[in-house]
């Protein structure tokens, strides 16, 4: 479920959990990794940015 503060940013916001899966994903990290939210849902997210952390 997308929380509804997540999208009065621009910035990408991406929550993962302990497994690292996302759990949210923001209208701002669909712009930057150009994936929606529907695809990366529940998924990896090395789907996202492989196996380094953005930083």
């Amino acid at each position: 479920m997308q929380d509804y503060r997540f999208d009065i940013t621009d910035a990408a916001v991406v929550v993962v959990d302990s497994h690292g899966l996302v759990q949210q994903w923001n209208s701002g990290a669909e712009s930057l990794f150009g994936y929606p939210s529907t695809q990366v849902a529940a998924r990896s997210s090395r789907t996202c940015w492989g196996s380094r952390r953005p930083g």
